[in-house]
């Protein structure tokens, strides 16, 4: 099997779909076991209707369900991905570090990391379905069945069990954006002008104001 080897950095690559996909098999774990799919949608001479109703868990409806945007989701990182040329791995640029690419190459680097996040999952499809319904992968053991398992983008060097560099960065990316969050709001806390308290008049001010008029 040729698997989707036709781009650089394809361990980061390749870990970065697999955790759209613990994402996916996250929130899917959730409610597959108490979910029906209702297969009855045809009714016999008597209009009753008639076919089966089988577990959501097994049915082809959740794997459709589990793949569906992990490659192209806007709410998702794949598509965000730029590749880092000096170090070899596909990363979330931060934001305002300077780190983001731009133009027609950030459009490239865009179509290259779609592709093969395409590719790689027609490419393992069958491997991933088996091993969703038969409870072999869950969303803490996906990057490894996806990127050694039944594809080879990452070689034995690779611990799973640690975060890599792009996950460590987008979590200190996140850090940062929320400390800068912070600091705006106090910000706004300290410039905001104080209201100016209208002086009430006193009877002394009312009188003498009285006085001046009859004179």
């Amino acid at each position: 099997m040729p698997y989707a080897n036709a781009i650089e950095g394809k361990c980061s690559a390749c870990r970065a779909v697999a955790k759209e996909l613990s994402k996916k098999l996250s929130q899917d774990s959730e409610h597959a076991s108490q979910k029906v799919v209702d297969m009855r949608g045809r009714l016999d001479s008597s209009g009753k209707r008639y076919g089966k109703r089988i577990s959501y868990k097994v049915s082809e409806l959740r794997f459709i369900e589990i793949l569906e945007g992990v490659c192209d989701d806007d709410a998702g990182s794949v598509k965000t991905l730029q590749l880092d040329e000096a170090r070899g791995i596909w990363r979330v640029p931060r934001r305002n570090s300077g780190q983001k690419i731009i133009g027609p190459r950030a459009k490239a680097m865009r179509a290259d990391i779609t592709g093969y996040c395409a590719r790689l999952i027609e490419e393992t499809e069958d491997a991933l379905q088996s091993a969703v319904y038969e409870d072999r992968v869950d969303s803490g053991n996906v990057e490894e069945f996806l990127c050694r398992t039944v594809s080879p983008e990452c070689d034995d060097s690779v611990d799973f069990t640690e975060e890599d560099e792009n996950t460590i960065e987008e979590n200190e990316a996140k850090t940062e954006d929320d400390g800068d969050d912070d600091s705006a709001k106090e910000e706004d806390v300290a410039v905001k002008p104080k209201k100016q308290k209208k002086k009430k008049k006193t009877k002394s001010s009312s009188s003498s104001n009285k006085k001046k008029k009859e004179l």
